[in-house]
């Protein structure tokens, strides 16, 4: 379970009770706010921490870990089976866990990596999303890796100050932001120029991106920016725009894999301009969501 590096202890506290953890790794920044989480609950799991141990009794090192021999065998694993869970930003309450099977993550990569994205053993990425974010997951993790690209990782958070150190320092081709990041580095007085940097393609979710933001964009760097719509709960994004097919303002067309269908309270399609929810079926949906579920081999198919 990725967990925001930047929550609270009483986040962390519930995060752990509810997920019923069995072990804790946590960096060295994010020690101490384990430890006050784990002082305030009964459940007292296995803490691994990359910084130097204290005294606590339960704190194992991570080098220790490293130094372990690895299994002889891998787990007997199906790709409907339970990998890893994600939890929701609790914007409608509490934070619910979001349980993904092991295919989620090929899926995603073979639907959206190569065929919309194109991304490539060439490519370096760097993605101001993090880890622990599905869109971050994808980005900076299974897309690179699923291609054999070079990945660019940063610590610090992404502002248009530490961005620009990045994509001029690194030259990534592919960059993954937010449109809030694209708003604010025009704004800023460190936009770097289209001569300073090699990006060949931009991709925006999170939120919706402005046509004249996009614009705005392309004219100055000579690159689209791919606005998407994703979900935790689908892990990465289902409709997109393409590098062809680039309309600013809008989401663009269903990446092809997924089905979307937009219905009404009476669960019946809706006509243009009508208000709706938007349904998403496909093979990267989520196992479960906000229940425990230890592992299944059932197919996974509905979203």
């Amino acid at each position: 379970m990725p967990i925001n590096t930047l929550l609270p202890a009483c986040d962390y506290a519930y995060l752990i009770e509810h997920s019923q953890a069995k072990c804790v790794v946590a960096s060295a920044a994010c020690l101490p706010v384990v430890i006050e989480a784990l002082q305030t609950i009964d459940a007292k799991p296995k803490l691994i921490a990359s910084g130097a141990p204290d005294e606590n009794e339960n704190l194992r090192h991570f080098s220790a870990l490293l130094a372990t021999p690895p299994l002889h065998d891998a787990a007997d694993t199906a790709g409907t089976d339970a990998a890893f869970w994600l939890y929701s930003s609790g914007s409608t309450g509490r934070p619910k866990n979001i349980i993904h099977a092991h295919a989620n993550l090929y899926w995603t990569n073979a639907l959206n990596a190569v065929p919309v994205l194109g991304l490539c053993a060439d490519d370096i990425i760097f993605s101001a999303a993090k880890l622990f974010f599905a869109y971050g997951l994808g980005n900076a993790l299974t897309f690179p890796l699923s291609v054999g690209a070079t990945v660019i990782l940063m610590a610090e958070r992404a502002t248009p100050q530490s961005v620009t150190q990045r994509v001029v320092q690194h030259r990534p081709t592919v960059f993954f932001g937010i449109p809030t990041l694209y708003v604010a580095w025009f704004a800023s007085a460190v936009l770097p120029s289209r001569r300073d940097v090699a990006i060949r393609l931009c991709i925006s979710a999170g939120e919706p991106l402005s046509r004249s933001t996009g614009e705005r964009w392309q004219q100055h760097f000579g690159c689209a920016i791919l606005d998407g719509l994703g979900s935790t709960e689908l892990l990465h994004i289902y409709v997109s725009n393409r590098t062809d097919a680039t309309r600013y303002g809008t989401s663009g067309t269903v990446v092809p894999g997924y089905e979307v269908a937009l219905r009404d309270e009476d669960d019946r399609l809706v006509a243009v301009d009508e208000t709706a929810e938007l349904y998403v079926r496909g093979p990267s949906a989520a196992l479960k969501i906000g229940t425990t579920l230890l592992g299944t081999r059932d197919n996974n198919d509905d979203g």
